[in-house]
């Protein structure tokens, strides 16, 4: 019965050593040179720990590689580390939950970075780029503030950190023992240039209250940050999880850290920022988890052009539906054009057909009206004929046939048939569309003869300058114009109880430039806009037999002079038909 009661008691015993074993919480930290200012720090923190979850925190220190296998094998649940460490160790799956903060530099994301310097007595030395193939005294090649953002402010600035200095020398620790050193050997000339964390100058200046003879490289901007930099800042000291810690103790470990006083020198936890700034760092340096890019590989190829290795299927499939599609289209859009070319020419066709037809129209018209013209002008020269031979006769019957006289007569017959000739031949060109022989036309007189032809019907007023105003050119097709208009506007104006007409003629000058401007006008009804717009187009008219054609006529004939013809509606009743016609040199001079 003993022997039962103590062995159970025993096993109760283990029991509860078991139960208090697996109620401890693993807090672990990256080995560190001493002495480190963050040593007390992190002392505090673990007390603070402790303290609060009643003695399960268990602190311990651990190199590297150990705590990679630590982690791996489940055997810690909080670790403490700088920011770079604390990145590289996410691809075992911790989640940085704090970061320290202090009340010099209260932004977690802007902690500590790095700074160049060299001797002050180095004038030759202003800019990072000339700190090229110099000797570079460092802490430890995995510091992260103290080294890697230097490196990575060399590649922001377009160079390659591991071909920039010609030699670096490590001094094998990231304590401010060792940030010292660096100092050492760049006043002493045994390194060109030194690189160490943010705020350690300043510090160092303040303990031992000398100015060391240094001088930074590089330097950013200032802004709220509260110390010289030659780099970007990254977050300070950060506290991570592991998939070990339960949710009921990652809640309490954050809400304990939150509430921990602030140290004697301000030091304090916040909540973690994004550290994608210090995992892009670490890719562009190709270091930790990216270390396998230094190495050409399938792997490496995979992780740096995955993306893109992704969306070459995806490209392809585009290119060939888009080459498809285009295709497609091309075909369609040059149908489409096939027919409309079709089309178009059809049309042109069509025009051209039109356009001789009108062209036959307006051809005819023109010898319509210029037969009308040649009845009028061959009608003098006939009776001057009929008048001469009847005397003749007359004379001949009455036996006065003086021989002198039958000369005389016989000569203005021949002048009159002469005439009558040159009438006909000009008509004959005309008709057949050669271009005929151009004269001198004397506007005035030319006016004068239309006017009176016209005048024993209508009332028209002639205002015309003194003198000749001469023009050169067919006198048929001149006489064909002013017949045209004039007549147009005797016929508008017969719609008046009081028809009136009106010719004026003015000699314009416009710089260089001589014009002779005719202006007809008439009294005629009121047109409406629509009845005013439709003047001159081809076809259109409001006479009962007439085609259209005569107003295009005109102008054709005039285009031909370098003339135009414009209509200007008047306020109460009736158009005005302005003809321009340029005046020749030659004409000029016989004004």
């Amino acid at each position: 019965m003993k022997r039962l009661i103590t062995g159970l008691f025993i096993f109760l015993i283990g029991v509860t050593a078991a139960h208090a074993a697996s109620g401890s919480l693993m807090f672990a930290a990256t080995e560190m040179p001493k002495p480190d200012p963050c040593l007390p720090f992190i002392g505090q923190t673990s007390s603070w720990l402790n303290e609060n979850f009643s003695g399960r925190v268990k602190f311990e220190y651990y190199e590297r590689k150990e705590l990679e296998k630590a982690i791996r094998d489940g055997k810690v649940d909080i670790i403490l580390s700088e920011a770079g460490e604390a990145a590289r160790l996410r691809k075992w799956g911790t989640r940085p939950l704090l970061t320290a903060v202090s009340i010099r530099h209260p932004n977690p994301q802007r902690g500590q970075g790095s700074v160049f310097f060299v001797r002050n007595d180095r004038k030759d030395l202003t800019e990072l780029k000339d700190l090229r193939n110099l000797k570079l005294a460092a802490t430890d090649d995995n510091d992260f503030t103290g080294f890697h953002a230097g490196m990575g402010e060399l590649i922001h600035r377009g160079f390659n950190p591991d071909k920039f200095f010609s030699h670096i020398q490590f001094i094998g620790s990231s304590s401010k023992v060792a940030m010292h050193h660096v100092v050492d050997d760049v006043i002493s000339g045994k390194a060109d240039v030194g690189i160490v964390r943010t705020c350690f100058l300043e510090d160092l200046e303040k303990l031992s209250g000398q100015a060391y003879p240094v001088k930074v490289i590089g330097e950013k901007p200032k802004d709220s940050f509260a110390c010289k930099r030659s780099t970007d800042l990254y977050p300070n000291w950060t506290i991570s999880s592991t998939k070990n810690l339960s949710s009921e103790d990652l809640r309490d470990v954050t809400k304990f850290l939150l509430e921990m006083p602030k140290t004697s020198d301000g030091m304090y936890w916040s909540l973690a920022p994004d550290l994608s700034n210090v995992e892009n760092l670490m890719k562009e340096l190709k270091i930790g988890e990216y270390d396998f890019l230094r190495h050409w590989s399938l792997k490496q190829v995979w992780a740096e052009y995955k993306t893109f290795i992704l969306l070459i299927p995806f490209v392809i499939l585009n290119l060939i539906w888009f080459s498809w599609r285009s295709s497609k289209l091309v075909e369609k859009r040059t149908n489409q054009l096939r027919k409309s070319f079709k089309e178009r020419e059809q049309i042109r066709e069509k025009a051209e057909k039109i356009k001789g037809e009108l062209e036959q129209f307006q051809k005819a018209s023109i010898v319509g009206q210029m037969s009308n013209i040649f009845a009028h002008e061959v009608k003098q020269p006939l009776h001057a004929l009929y008048c001469y031979a009847h005397a003749l006769q007359r004379s001949i019957d009455n036996g006065k046939s003086d021989e002198e006289l039958l000369k005389e007569g016989l000569n203005k017959i021949q002048d009159q048939a002469q005439h009558i000739g040159k009438i006909v031949e000009g008509v004959r060109v005309y008709a057949k569309g050669k271009e005929s022989e151009k004269e001198n036309v004397d506007l005035n007189l030319l006016l004068q003869k239309i006017c009176t032809s016209l005048k024993r019907k209508h009332k028209l007023l002639l205002r015309l300058p003194e003198g000749n105003f001469f023009i050169t050119a067919n006198p048929l097709e001149i006489q064909l114009i002013f017949t045209n208009i004039l007549k147009n506007a005797v016929e508008a104006s017969e719609k008046n109880d009081n028809p009136e007409v009106s010719v004026e003629v003015n000699h314009v000058s416009e710089g260089p430039s001589h014009h002779y401007v005719v202006t007809v006008s008439d009294n005629g009804p009121k047109l409406t806009e629509a009845e005013f717009n439709e003047i001159g187009l081809p076809l259109v008219t409001s006479k009962k037999n007439g085609l259209g054609l005569g107003i295009n006529i005109v102008k054709t004939l005039l285009l031909k002079y370098g003339g135009n013809l414009k209509f200007i509606q008047k306020e109460l009743a009736g158009i005005k038909s302005v003809i321009t016609l340029p005046i020749t040199q030659n004409n000029e001079e016989k004004q």
